[in-house]
């Protein structure tokens, strides 16, 4: 807990840092859906996802919100901050024509804090208040006119978060408990992102 509290917290330095600059800052929107698979989910993850923030150059700062139970019983809410910045960028189309056109390679890396329970069959509901630590990359593809940033982006992110339940929990129904059924402790979550980016 500590240590996710301390990466947040370098997170929200980045960010500021970011936006708090002198150079000029851009505002910048995404939205989208997100679909993977939890080591503690019975359901692929699968739900809208909506960021806004700043972007400095090759660097965007970001406060991130996602629901990610819209196609299961469980109900799990994630916001969260990420800081993403582009590693290889080719605008080699706008050298001779207008630049209607151009691609990115993206990292990126944040925290966040989860709510919610996942529903887990034959077991009682897992809590998942837990605070998350995310890396991604990515690829953009824009298809607006400069000096706009609107277009597409295809990320993966692996994230890491430690429940906040028990590591053994057992089944009751009417007047019996079935036997103890060990839960992790660590959950870890594999996701694809499909995002709108809008921004200049």
């Amino acid at each position: 807990m500590g240590k996710a509290l301390a990466v947040t917290g370098l997170v929200f330095a980045g960010i500021s840092a970011v936006v708090a600059a002198p150079a000029h800052a851009d505002p910048s929107m995404r939205f989208g859906l997100t679909l993977g698979f939890d080591s503690v989910a019975p359901d692929p993850v699968l739900g809208p996802e909506v960021a806004v923030g700043e972007r400095l150059g090759r660097f965007v700062g970001e406060l991130e919100y996602a629901y990610l139970s819209f196609f299961s019983d469980s109900r799990i809410q994630r916001v969260g901050v990420t800081l993403r910045a582009d590693v290889l960028r080719d605008m080699s189309p706008c050298k001779h024509f207008a630049c209607t056109r151009a691609s990115s390679w993206f990292v990126e890396g944040g925290a966040a804090q989860r709510y919610g329970e996942w529903e887990v069959p034959g077991l009682a509901p897992v809590p998942a208040r837990s605070p998350e630590l995310h890396v991604g990359l990515g690829y953009e593809l824009d298809n607006g006119t400069a000096p706009k940033r609107n277009g597409w982006q295809l990320g993966l992110r692996l994230a890491f978060a430690r429940l906040d339940s028990a590591g053994v929990m057992t089944t009751c129904r009417g007047t019996g408990c079935g036997a103890p059924t060990t839960v992790p402790t660590n959950d870890r979550e594999l996701l694809v992102e499909w995002m709108y980016l809008l921004g200049d």
